[in-house]
């Protein structure tokens, strides 16, 4: 019972389980899979089927896209795959754990039956990952804009 208390006060910080309660958080728990990566596994690869989503519980994991490069690092009590799961495009990037990672997995299909079964989980999860792809998103553009800034102008003759 301890351990399930633990992971309910986990997913309370968790962002993308922002506004739900214990009755809920129990309910993504009873769907949830407790899972451990080394350092190096890989987690997820570019181009499969985005069936699965980690919720990062413990250590860090690279974003690589292809050639290796990587994109992004993301920590504990953030969300990887949600994206694939909740739009259902393929993956677009390899997730490699950098350090001993553990975290709760969700299927596409799992998450599915949940969310008819009790919508409100549904459409407040889906909100979540909303803000939190909107938040990803508007610090990608603020990079790249910084990027761009710093670049040297091409002189055109």
């Amino acid at each position: 019972m301890l351990a399930r208390q633990n992971f309910m006060s986990l997913l309370a910080k968790i962002p993308l389980f922002r506004g739900l309660g214990p009755r809920e958080c129990g309910e993504i728990l009873q769907i949830s899979h407790h899972r451990s990566y080394k350092p190096g596994e890989k987690i997820f690869a570019a181009g499969t089927a985005g069936d699965a989503m980690l919720v990062l519980l413990k250590g860090r994991v690279k974003i690589l896209i292809s050639g290796g490069k990587e994109v992004a690092r993301l920590e504990a009590i953030d969300t990887v795959g949600e994206m694939e799961v909740f739009g259902s495009s393929p993956r677009v990037a390899d997730v490699v754990a950098d350090d001993e990672v553990s975290g709760l997995t969700m299927d596409t299909h799992a998450l599915s039956t949940l969310f008819k079964r009790d919508t409100s989980i549904g459409i407040q999860m889906l909100l979540n990952v909303v803000d939190n792809l909107a938040g990803k998103l508007a610090a990608a553009d603020q990079e790249l804009a910084a990027r761009l800034s710093h670049e040297p102008t091409e002189k055109r003759g």
